[in-house]
């Protein structure tokens, strides 16, 4: 598959993303395999100058199973999601 870039993202999956605060919960969809996704900080959030502390891959409960391994810039994240991780944590913190 190729990915595909939506702006803020570029991804060749499927997932749902919000926001809250410091924190970006992405939860990809049911039963599909490993996927890559890249994200645009600054067109995901309003706050300026947004970097990523940590990324963690997250149970159901959102409990943490695993730290995810990631390459950034400025203003972008890439990372690998693996199957059976219910929802990745991308954790913000201003530059």
């Amino acid at each position: 598959k190729a990915p595909i870039d939506f702006g803020p993202v570029v991804t060749e999956g499927a997932f749902r993303c919000r926001l809250r605060e410091n924190l970006i919960v992405v939860t990809p969809l049911l039963d599909i395999g490993p996927f890559t996704i890249e994200m645009r900080i600054d067109k995901l959030s309003a706050a300026d100058g947004l970097q990523v502390k940590s990324i963690s891959a997250v149970d159901k409960n959102g409990e943490k199973i695993r730290s995810v391994e990631y390459d950034s810039t400025v203003d972008r994240v890439k990372f690998k999601t693996q199957s059976k991780e219910f929802a990745y944590h991308v954790l913000l913190l201003e530059g």
